[in-house]
Formats: structure tokens, sequence, C-alpha cells
């Protein structure tokens, strides 16, 4: 598998990984989470999905939060994902996303968001669905190359950070700073989010 590199500010928390061999896998993976990842009806899904659990896995155990992969496990608890180890749900939160075969986590001991999406230009008129007129100025003013969808991400991490607000729409956000790789945003509750361009091909975000 290969590590995709972030921005060194979220390493602790961060880790997205593609293309994940299937020995890889296997070894990240016990037989019952490989079986629960199969019922995805895509084979691109499935990899993806593969991924960001390994991602979480992998950086587990680089955390010292355990000392096997068997030991950390995944669920849902009203829709959010749950963590476990050794059967018990620790104070440690999860959040993936998925992307284009790659997948990502982050892991925190305070709860937390990521989205990470391939590069693509999003149409003018879907910003109705996830931005307030406010925030559309905002936008609109931003110089980073393709800030909508960097609006996009930021909204979709704090959507998963904040878990209490029913559309993106509903997610207030507000800018802070914004550098030629990525923007710094106030959300919820006065939560930090931040996004990122990683390579030529993917757009991050962090909310924490």
């Amino acid at each position: 598998m290969r590590i995709v590199e972030i921005p060194s500010g979220w390493s602790s928390i961060v880790r997205i990984v593609e293309d994940a061999g299937e020995r890889e896998i296997e070894e990240l993976l016990d037989l019952e989470e490989r079986n629960e990842i199969a019922l995805v009806r895509a084979v691109a899904r499935q990899r993806e999905r593969a991924a960001s659990r390994m991602a979480a896995k992998s950086l587990a155990i680089e955390r010292g939060f355990v000392d096997l992969p068997s030991r950390i496990r995944f669920t849902k608890s009203e829709a959010r994902p749950v963590v476990l180890v050794d059967g018990v749900e620790p104070l440690l939160f999860v959040s993936f996303s998925h992307t284009a075969g790659i997948g990502a986590a982050a892991l925190h001991d305070a709860p937390v968001g990521i989205d990470l999406e391939h590069e693509r230009v999003i149409d003018p008129r879907a910003t109705k669905f996830f931005l307030r007129d406010d925030e559309l100025v905002l936008a609109s003013s931003c110089s980073v190359e393709n800030a909508l969808l960097h609006w996009w991400c930021a909204k979709e991490a704090a959507f998963k950070l904040a878990a209490d607000h029913p559309t993106l729409l509903r997610v207030p956000l507000a800018l802070e700073s914004e550098s030629a790789e990525g923007l710094v945003l106030r959300g919820p509750r006065g939560s930090r989010v931040e996004t990122v361009r990683l390579g030529v091909s993917l757009v991050a975000a962090l909310a924490l």
C-alpha cells in the first residue's frame, strides 16, 4: 500500500492509503472484516473501504493505541463510526472518507471529521445545496484554485464532526484565512476546519 503525503500537522491524526495489495489487506483486516467489505457491490468501493480501515488500523498501531490490528475494529452507532478496542469503546473517535479507490481515516481522542475528494469542478448551480448566501460570497472571493471543492470538503468534514446538523447547508462555516494550498475555516461550536490540496488530484479537509 502507498501512504499519501499529508501536511505534517495532520500526521498524528490522519492517514490516507491507496494501492492496497491483497496481502496487505489480509494482514490488517481479519476475515470477518473482509467479508463485510465484500458485501459492497462495486469492486472499487470495496478497495477504498478496505483502504480507509487499513489507514485507521495502521495509524492506531503507530500511535500505540493497539499493538495488533486484530485488537481494533469499527462499528456504527446512529450512523456514526465507532472505535472498539478489544470489544470495548475507548475514548477514541474515528472518521472515514473514500474517493477514487483511495481511503482516508482520522483517529483522535476528540471528535473529528475527515473528507477526501478527487479533484473535480463543482457546478456553481449546485452550491445552493451546501452553501448559504454569505458563504457563497466568501467562497467566490477565495483565490485558492477550485475553491468550491475546498468548501464542499470543509462542509463534509464539519458535518461529520458535528453530527447534529441534518444537511450540509445547515453546517455553518466562516473563512479565517487562505493560502495557495487551502483554507482555514471556523466551524460549529468553534471547531477548526482546514482544507488542503494533496498532489495534483486530491483535496482533503480535516475538522477538529
